[in-house]
């Protein structure tokens, strides 16, 4: 009969590390949701038409926590920017669509970022302590 025996050394830095790691996380998480949505703001700047800047100056972001869900809201508060992204009338007349090209980058970005997520001991991980 084969018998096999595992011993791990330093337990308690591998509980420790992993504790530290789940710790941490929900701000890793908003960070990371902080690091897109700015790229997304960037991109939607630059797609902006600029007339007096006013639309490009009121692009903004809010990134938070509602229940369990982590959420990053992007968009500007003045009143015609609906108008720009979207067009008037019928056949949709200048539309713009520089939040939702904005969107696209931000999207890449945050793909990027929670791609980085290793297992705990990745010098490169959002989750290890120290990285």
């Amino acid at each position: 009969m084969f018998k096999m025996a595992v011993t791990i050394n330093g337990i308690e830095n591998v509980i420790f590390t992993t504790n530290e790691a789940i710790r941490n996380l929900p701000e890793k998480l908003l960070s990371i949701l902080r690091t897109a949505s700015l790229q997304n703001i960037r991109e939607s700047k630059t797609g902006a038409p600029v007339d007096i800047g006013l639309l490009r100056a009121s692009i903004n972001y809010f990134v938070g926590v509602e229940g369990e869900r982590y959420t990053s809201k992007i968009g500007s508060a003045v009143f015609y920017a609906p108008y720009v992204e979207y067009g008037y009338g019928r056949h949709k007349v200048g539309h713009r669509l520089f939040l939702k090209g904005g969107f696209k980058a931000g999207s890449e970005k945050l793909i990027s970022l929670l791609q980085k997520l290793r297992p705990v001991g990745n010098e490169e991980s959002y989750l290890h302590p120290e990285g």
